[in-house]
């Protein structure tokens, strides 16, 4: 009679997937303990979670020494910013070792800093100029667009000569003058009378120029132009607009 009754108040607990003190009934409440342990554990802090927080103190600090400049304030900044300097000054160290061993990463190598490395670079730049404008000479012209009675134009003109002079490019003279925007109509002559100039034949509204004096570099035979300066330009300008314009032509033909 009690093994009767045993059976039949426990039928169910039988019936159930191995509960009670089956082997995984236990392994599940660990689990849950292991689980809970590694969700609690904090993660590592990060190098830049780091340094806000010592830039933060101190930064603290100061705003401390500033608000009540007590000696004891003062120094504890002191002592704190002292620390953070020695360090700068070990990391610039490391830097300047880490070059030394890895001089295809020095940028300074080829961007110098120093007085005498400046100065050579500048020598040097200036050489590759002069080489790249002697090989272009008869492979591009300069078109200049100037007014003949503008100053401007004047000054821009006597530098455009001096290109000319030393470089042996050849320049295009293109008078923007027309009888409706002149004092021709009231007999006077214009200040400036450039040899070889020829009149606007309707270039200056197709390229859309609308500042005086103007130059472009103009390759005919592929009908390339691209603008190297307005107003006032010094001869050093021109030259520098010039190679800049033909190191991006030959860099965008390579990448073509």
């Amino acid at each position: 009679m009690i093994v009767f009754q045993f059976e039949r108040s426990h039928a169910a607990f039988w019936k159930q997937k191995a509960t009670g003190w089956h082997w995984y009934e236990d392994k599940k409440s660990h689990q849950g303990k292991t689980t809970r342990k590694f969700e609690n554990k904090a993660s590592p802090q990060s190098a830049t979670d780091k340094i806000k927080q010592i830039r933060a103190l101190l930064e603290e600090k100061l705003a401390v020494a500033i608000l009540n400049p007590t000696p004891k304030n003062i120094l504890a900044f002191q002592k704190f910013q002292k620390f953070w300097v020695n360090r700068s000054e070990v990391f610039s160290k490391q830097w300047i070792l880490s070059l030394l061993k890895n001089p295809d990463i020095d940028e300074t190598i080829r961007n110098p800093v120093s007085s005498a490395g400046i100065m050579a670079a500048r020598a040097e730049d200036l050489t590759n100029k002069e080489e790249l404008l002697k090989e272009n000479a008869k492979k591009y012209t300069v078109f200049v667009f100037y007014k003949e009675n503008s100053e401007v134009s004047k000054v821009f003109l006597e530098s455009v000569k001096n290109f000319e002079e030393r470089y042996g490019w050849n320049i295009l003279y293109v008078s923007a003058n027309t009888p409706e925007n002149t004092n021709e109509k009231n007999n006077t002559k214009p200040n400036l009378m450039v040899e070889n100039s020829i009149p606007d034949n309707g270039i200056i509204e197709k390229w859309g120029i609308k500042i005086f004096p103007a130059a472009f570099i103009v390759d005919p035979v592929n009908e390339w132009y691209q603008p190297i300066g307005f107003g006032a330009l010094s001869s050093n300008e021109i030259r520098d607009n010039i190679t800049m314009r033909i190191r991006q032509k030959e860099i965008s033909e390579n990448d073509t």
